[in-house]
């Protein structure tokens, strides 16, 4: 039989107070409500909730329906039934701002309740929904179903992700805990929250979209299990479906609930982390709010697969549709998995930093000497290319000083099939990995504030350090490094410019975290003595310097406009005016200040042919295909030297807002990108001299790299351990940066609207393991007084007060300990 759900006739009402109130209308047959943001449609005539509809910029352009088909209650076995009404009502709140709809509907021997309720702030439409059966029903099973045209699918389950886009007409089957599914593409996406359990679910992909959807969700409360429940990668998604189900008799009685949340849009992104409408001014305006989102959930998000059996903390470089780039390679940090868990972390989601966590835990279990998933055979043959005295720190040589010349701290490059190798897939060795797993998991700890992982992680990060400072030469302090850092095709080693100016930027972030680790540990110094903590904060700090001066003293060219490619042992140079490495220079700040010569390298940069076609091209001269400049042989050219790269977009963004190039980084890095976002949602992985994409379809890093520029770059948001910076690359700034929920006591906000009369900072944390930081607010008036206040978010309390006093620059320079219910708001003082 056929289950329809029956709506009462009801009053026509029709209501609107102000920009951002809620509405209740009876149009005929069908009667709609709903806010700016979101309209749902209900068919009277034939009883059905129609449609669901959802605006991003909140102007009540209602033009697309998310759903493919009507939901409502189905049942498998497709039998006619009566449907009978019993009672329904419709109510618009005294104040107007929000709207319920009940409704008490007979649907054969199926009583149910329904519920709606819209706020004038939510983009969501809330449904409680009560079912009881009143005689026996024998079907396979009862179930909410959600079809939609959006092709790609997303299940946050309490085990893991799962992703599927364009299967031929297959359904995977769970009965584990599904809080929240979202749909995307076509135009326009759903969230579906689920806030009280249900009996099983199931998800649909079918990229024919012959029955009328390409993606659905069954919300199963009562009958038959679904009959094919497999976590197997391979084997979780079946087209057999429902096939052979056999029907069961569901008894009087039988009740069940559903409290769900949908939050419809008309774009291809979900909502849900924006659910309550934030101010419009957000990121600038809508559009770059939307290009946040867009470069997280669908692309990042997807590239997750930790649902599926022995696959927790296993992160793709595409998504599935249905099949996977580079599959079965995963979990890179050369460094893919740096840009994709910086966008997941931006997002302030704390699903996502969960999954963050793990990929950085399942990857940490391959480092040698320390992980139980490492190859004992690779881990204990020696070291390739050892033709240098290793740099050791004071503590690591009293620890063991041997360990230098092995491989103890070396972490694999990527798994295949779950297996680690520790070359690259052209045959390299790369410090990459090492050095954007430890960065990456150093940004964790520096958003989250997590007390217990920072002190539990410190033999992997200390480990992992002393690897990477094995190959600096004692004597030069140079890195000797053993391939590139980050394009692993490319021939580089001897004293390389990437690797070295890589080292600059990392050294001083692992010193705060030798120093934090100093200061949470000092009550019983189970890790390390404390001092011999801060003596190696201290050395890595003097080596930050000494590797820069190296490198202008040793690898800057005779053209006196850019930094080597390398320079070998006998004193030969090879030279591709490498744009990675020099950009990295600029913004780890190698030439310390020398502004003449930042000018002129990045004038060198921006004069190629083909630097910015997108966010940016490899190198001034091409690499060859020879074995002498590119480890995969062939072609007149090496690949990956003739087109651009996101990571190269991330540190060319770095290196304007270093030297406050406005111009570049709004017209020629993000706002292309930003574009290609808004048009094609998924991104290939590289762009040609053309600025036409190329390579591998669905690739993680555009997308993220867009979420990344945001956050870093244009709002100028750094969140370390022991610092927090905001400068945003235009100093006449004026923006609102807001991620996170207050549902979800994760909220990341810097406000600056006001600026330079009021700015406010919020981090999240918890009171009892957060710990002191210096923040440094950027591009106030100077040598001005101001009034910094502590405040508790939920009710505006001001819990301290003092005052504070920019620097000659307009720098504001505070202390502060962040936890989720506080933030800081500086208030200049009127002279």
């Amino acid at each position: 039989m056929t289950l329809f759900l029956a709506w009462l006739c009801m009053t026509a009402v029709v209501s609107t107070v102000g920009a951002s109130s809620v509405f209740l209308a009876n149009d005929g047959n069908r009667i709609s409500f709903g806010n700016q943001f979101v309209q749902a449609v209900v068919n009277s005539k034939t009883n059905e909730l129609e449609a669901l509809f959802g605006d991003f910029y909140g102007t009540g352009n209602f033009t697309t329906n998310v759903l493919s088909k009507p939901f409502r209650l189905e049942d498998a076995s497709g039998r006619a039934v009566e449907r009978k009404a019993l009672a329904c009502s419709a109510v618009l709140s005294p104040t107007k701002d929000s709207v319920s709809v009940t409704s008490k509907v007979m649907v054969g021997d199926v009583e149910e309740d329904w519920t709606f309720l819209v706020t004038e702030s939510s983009r969501s439409v809330s449904l409680n929904l009560a079912g009881r059966v009143v005689a026996d029903v024998t079907t396979t099973s009862l179930s909410y179903d959600l079809f939609l045209a959006a092709p790609s699918l997303y299940g946050l389950f309490a085990t893991g992700t799962v992703q599927m886009m364009g299967h031929s007409a297959a359904c995977l089957g769970s009965e584990e805990s599904l809080s929240r599914a979202y749909f995307l593409g076509d135009g326009s996406a759903l969230d579906v929250v689920l806030r009280s359990p249900v009996q099983g679910v199931v998800f649909r992909s079918d990229a024919a979209g012959k029955d009328g959807y390409h993606s659905a969700l069954e919300l199963l409360v009562a009958g038959a299990k679904y009959p094919r429940i497999s976590k197997s990668y391979y084997g979780a998604w079946s087209p057999q479906c429902w096939s052979g189900a056999v029907a069961v008799t569901v008894p009087a009685g039988t009740t069940w609930a559903l409290d769900v949340a949908l939050l419809p849009n008309n774009g291809n992104f979900p909502v849900y982390s924006v659910r309550d409408v934030l101010d419009a001014s957000n990121m600038g305006d809508a559009t770059q709010l939307a290009t946040h989102l867009l470069g997280v959930y669908p692309s990042a998000v997807g590239c997750l697969q930790s649902y599926y059996d022995k696959q927790r903390g296993i992160v793709a470089p595409t998504v599935s549709h249905p099949d996977v780039g580079y599959s079965p390679d995963t979990n890179f940090f050369d460094p893919d998995n740096f840009l994709t868990l910086s966008a997941m972390l931006y997002a302030a989601d704390p699903a996502l930093l969960r999954e963050l966590r793990d990929v950085l835990e399942r990857t940490a279990e391959t480092m040698c000497g320390i992980g139980s998933d490492q190859d004992a055979h690779y881990c204990a043959q020696p070291r390739q290319r050892l033709h240098h005295q290793p740099y050791v720190t004071q503590r690591h040589r009293a620890v063991d000083a041997t360990a230098a010349s092995g491989r103890k701290g070396q972490l694999m490059h990527h798994f295949v099939s779950l297996a680690p190798t520790y070359e690259s897939i052209a045959g390299s060795e790369q410090l990459g990995p090492n050095i954007f797993w430890t960065l990456m998991a150093l940004r964790y700890m520096s958003l989250s504030q997590d007390r217990s992982w920072t002190l539990r992680y410190f033999p992997y990060i200390d480990l992992s350090s002393r690897f990477i400072l094995s190959f600096v030469d004692q004597h030069s302090a140079l890195v000797d490094a053993p391939g590139p850092l980050w394009i692993d095709v490319l021939v580089r080693e001897n004293y390389t410019s990437d690797s070295a100016a890589m080292l600059v930027a990392a050294l001083p972030q692992l010193a705060d975290y030798y120093d934090l680790v100093a200061t949470l540990d000092a009550s019983d110094q189970s890790l390390a003595p404390t001092s011999s903590l801060r003596d190696t904060a201290r050395e890595m700090r003097a080596l930050a310097e000494r590797v820069a001066a190296a490198m202008r003293a040793q690898l800057w060219a005779a053209d006196d406009d850019h930094f080597v490619t390398q320079r070998n042992k006998d004193g030969s140079v090879r030279d591709f005016v490498d744009y990675d490495a020099n950009l990295l220079a600029v913004a780890a700040g190698v030439l310390q200040n020398d502004e003449a010569a930042e000018r002129r390298l990045l004038a060198r940069v921006d004069r190629g042919n083909y630097t910015h076609v997108r966010a940016t091209w490899c190198s001034e001269r091409p690499y060859t295909g020879d074995a002498c400049d590119c480890y995969i042989v062939g072609g007149s050219v090496c690949g990956d030297s003739v087109v651009t790269l996101a990571r190269i977009g991330w540190v060319d963004a770095l290196a304007r807002h270093r030297v406050g190039d406005v111009d570049t980084f709004q017209r020629l890095l993000l706002q292309p990108l930003q574009r290609d976002l808004l048009q094609y949602t998924w991104l290939y992985e590289r762009y040609d001299s053309d600025g036409q994409q190329t390579r591998t379809p669905f690739y993680f890093e555009y997308p993220a790299l867009v979420t990344m520029l945001l956050r870093e770059v244009a709002t100028g948001l750094s969140v370390g351990l022991q610092r927090v910076e905001v400068r945003p690359i235009d100093s006449s700034s004026r923006l609102l940066y807001r991620v996170g929920s207050d549902e979800d006591s994760l909220v990341v906000e810097v406000d600056r609207r006001q600026a330079p009369d009021e700015v406010s900072v919020r981090l999240p944390g918890s009171s009892d393991s957060a710990w002191l930081r210096t923040v440094e607010v950027h591009s106030l008036a100077p040598n001005a007084e101001y009034t910094l206040e502590q405040r508790d978010v939920s009710g505006g309390r001001v819990v301290a007060r003092d005052a504070v006093r920019t620097d000659a620059r307009g720098i504001l320079r505070f202390d502060a300990t962040f936890s989720s219910q506080m933030s800081f708001v500086a208030r200049r003082v009127a002279a």
